[in-house]
């Protein structure tokens, strides 16, 4: 397995890499977010595994449901949590000392947005996990009360940080890491997700900005239940993503598929 790590984290291509959800898939990924850890001062590419990208599945009770509105839960909860794993998987690397000065133009960059409307300013490492957390728990529970009441969460004036851009967020941290080379977004499909979630993962396959972001999306063939986007498109393959195959799960999956069809 560990020969596809050069393929996969080398290139800035989105890519769709199919295997087994088994423990070999799991020690490649283990192996490559070993091999490219957040690094100040060098043109790297830094791997991050998001393992809480996707909100779980949720029972809708709620009988006038809006889904333009799920989507873009899906998406802030997407976008926040991608933000929260680069964050703490540099605090893994460096300490708190080095990261505040690092990330100093970050702090200001998001206490003077209009993103940020709460009185209390971030500061340092710290108070920026604290105010990404209690977003995606806003999120998340704004969500699920949704689904099963129609009715708001809280307000999203009680939270510090209700917005992120990421690919704003993404370009202030190579900056402030000095290091131009692109951030590799791993999302490790383990089980089902609401269909949002997906939809904000497949928003980001279909940009043109993997130069910064390159998503890195290990499911097994069947796995992955929807190629739509957050704004309603779809990815498609060469096109917007490439594919990597670790095993022959796509070969079988394939032969499945035509037995199926009587071919």
């Amino acid at each position: 397995m560990v020969e596809f790590e050069n393929e996969i984290m080398d290139q800035d291509r989105h890519l769709f890499i199919y295997g087994y959800n088994n423990e070999a898939r799991k020690k490649l990924i283990d192996s490559i977010e070993n091999d490219y850890p957040v690094v100040f001062d060098e043109n790297k590419p830094i791997a991050v595994n998001v393992k809480d990208y996707g909100i779980p599945i949720m029972p809708i009770s709620n009988k006038s449901i809006d889904y333009d509105r799920l989507r873009l839960i899906g998406r802030e909860y997407f976008d926040f949590s991608v933000t929260d794993a680069l964050i703490r998987r540099a605090s893994e690397q460096y300490d708190e000392k080095t990261l505040n000065d690092r990330f100093n133009r970050i702090f200001s960059a998001i206490n003077r947005t209009s993103y940020h409307c709460s009185s209390k300013e971030i500061r340092d490492i710290k108070e920026l996990l604290e105010a990404i957390e209690e977003s995606k728990d806003f999120y998340k529970g704004n969500y699920k009360e949704y689904v099963d009441t129609g009715r708001d969460y809280k307000s999203i004036e009680t939270i510090t940080i209700p917005f992120i851009q990421l690919d704003f967020f993404i370009k202030l941290f190579k900056e402030s890491a000095n290091n131009k080379s692109h951030i590799g977004v791993i999302i490790d499909r383990q089980g089902p997700v609401v269909s949002s979630s997906t939809m904000a993962a497949n928003l980001y396959v279909g940009c043109r900005n993997n130069d910064d972001i390159s998503m890195k999306i290990f499911t097994t063939p069947e796995g992955w239940d929807s190629y739509k986007t957050s704004n309603g498109s779809f990815i498609e393959c060469v096109h917007d993503y490439g594919t990597i195959e670790i095993d022959d799960s796509m070969h079988k999956y394939i032969q499945k598929k035509k037995k199926e069809f009587g071919q």
